[in-house]
């Protein structure tokens, strides 16, 4: 019978966006219990040592975060195996840099340097809506976060813009055909693109069909998504893919250069010849 909570992780069994080799020992650190799943977020040892490669070991690890080096949404986190999460920011007050935690078209967790502007807020999707005692609604979001006397307007999907200095919410983006989503569940992780519409599903599935800069088309459930900007436009920076997921024949393109027909193939050599004589 298991008796409390579990503390090991192998490394086999971590999840795939941490990028961890499989030879490189038995075990991962665990995450601990936090505001994000386990298969969602990345302890802060790891960000230390493989994202932002300023330690080479545990003890280094240890001796950065227990300096009190490392914030995580405005907060001071001491803890190496604090879960850290999509759209929070990690912040080194000391070196003056920031970094927003987000998917790549590949579907692994990346580091996204961001000014000391973009490092004040944060985007949390709204998961539940309800009415607390005394009438007080209040609403929650992806990231674990209970915001009481919301807008009664606000709806389940919604996107909130969380000032982290304030510790408050100072916009809201509806969930709406038209705004700019990012995937951040399911096979379409770490792509982006505009909601184009809604369908309803048998069985009572909720999706979504996006268009991305490149004329893409995708399908994803509504709860994968996750509202960014609107028209087009975007709030936070994205990566150097712009959330754009080409496949391996237009990457070869893009680095070889297209394939020609054997026409044209053809008329080069006849050209060629021509020019010789």
């Amino acid at each position: 019978m298991v008796r409390g909570p579990r503390k090991h992780l192998k490394r086999l069994n971590a999840p795939k966006s941490w990028m961890l080799d499989k030879l490189g020992g038995t075990f991962a650190p665990r995450p601990r219990c936090g505001p994000h799943k386990l298969t969602e977020s990345l302890p802060l040892c790891l960000i230390v040592r493989r994202k932002l490669s300023f330690a080479q070991n545990t003890k280094e690890v240890e001796y950065i975060i227990k300096n009190r080096a490392i914030v995580v949404d405005g907060k001071v986190r001491t803890d190496k195996n604090y879960p850290a999460g999509f759209m929070d920011v990690v912040s080194i007050p000391k070196i003056h840099e920031h970094y927003r935690i987000l998917y790549n078209v590949s579907k692994k967790f990346c580091l996204q340097k961001i000014t000391q502007e973009e490092a004040k807020f944060k985007l949390c999707k709204v998961v539940a809506k309800r009415m607390e005692n005394k009438g007080i609604l209040t609403i929650h979001t992806n990231d674990g976060r209970t915001i009481k006397y919301a807008d009664p307007e606000i709806k389940i999907g919604d996107t909130v813009k969380f000032d982290l200095e304030k510790q408050e919410m100072t916009e809201v983006y509806k969930f709406a055909v038209g705004q700019t989503g990012f995937a951040f569940r399911g096979k379409n992780i770490g792509c982006s693109g505009i909601i184009r519409e809604f369908n309803n599903h048998a069985g009572g599935i909720f999706m979504v069909a996006l268009e991305d800069l490149n004329g893409r088309n995708f399908l994803t459930r509504a709860d994968n998504i996750m509202v960014i900007g609107s028209n087009g436009e975007s709030l936070i920076t994205l990566t150097k893919e712009r959330g754009i997921k080409t496949s391996a024949f237009m990457q070869s393109n893009f680095i070889y250069g297209e394939l020609k027909s054997q026409e044209e193939n053809e008329n080069d050599l006849s050209s060629e010849e021509s020019d010789e004589e």
